[in-house]
């Protein structure tokens, strides 16, 4: 009964909104509030960015039918169910570097709570080639250069396999900078400490 009486609760008070953006914005991540004369929602945040945007749709679930995607790219998706795969086809060439850097975590840190997102990167063959478990706070970066011509595939699901509505990511796939003190400070950190 309770739990019935919260989600109708929760049903009655939603928003429904249109959020456009303009063309020339700036990127960066911007805030959401609702207001009402009962007082101000807590924040939600997005981002916008500078990259071709697409949604993960499926069916995308497995190795050998994945969505294909063409690069540079930025994904957006959702892990719902508890252990979905959402697997992303692209093309590179030899000696093109690209960068995987999703972001979960880093748009909503409650997301730690719920959401552990890894990514696997694989060649045609379904061979594994690297993966990262976590390397801005919870979110996973690959940094890659293409050993050859060919079609490989990104994978995302969590790390624990679970899945909810609220597992929201943006998986960026570039060749962009990103964040190089923070990772300059993981590398150091992780590095054991010399004396002379």
């Amino acid at each position: 009964a309770i739990v019935g009486y919260l989600q109708g609760a929760a049903r009655a008070g939603q928003v429904i909104a249109r959020v456009t953006v303009s063309k020339d914005a700036i990127p960066g991540v911007r805030e959401v509030r609702v207001v009402t004369d009962k007082g101000v929602s807590s924040a939600f945040s997005f981002e916008v960015g500078a990259l071709p945007e697409t949604l993960a749709t499926i069916p995308n679930t497995t190795l050998q039918s994945p969505q294909t995607v063409a690069t540079p790219v930025v994904i957006n998706g959702v892990m719902t169910n508890s252990g979905q795969r959402d697997w992303f086809g692209f093309a590179a060439k030899k000696g093109e570097r690209l960068v995987f850097n999703l972001k979960g975590y880093r748009l909503n840190e409650s997301a730690q709570y719920f959401f552990n997102p890894v990514l696997y990167l694989y060649d045609a063959s379904g061979k594994e080639l690297i993966k990262n478990l976590g390397r801005f706070g919870l979110d996973p970066l690959i940094d890659w250069t293409a050993p050859a011509d060919g079609n490989y595939v990104i994978l995302v699901r969590d790390m624990l396999w679970k899945g909810s509505p609220a597992s929201v990511y943006r998986l960026s796939i570039a060749s962009q900078p990103y964040d190089a003190i923070l990772t300059l400070s993981l590398i150091h950190i992780s590095e054991p400490t010399r004396r002379r």
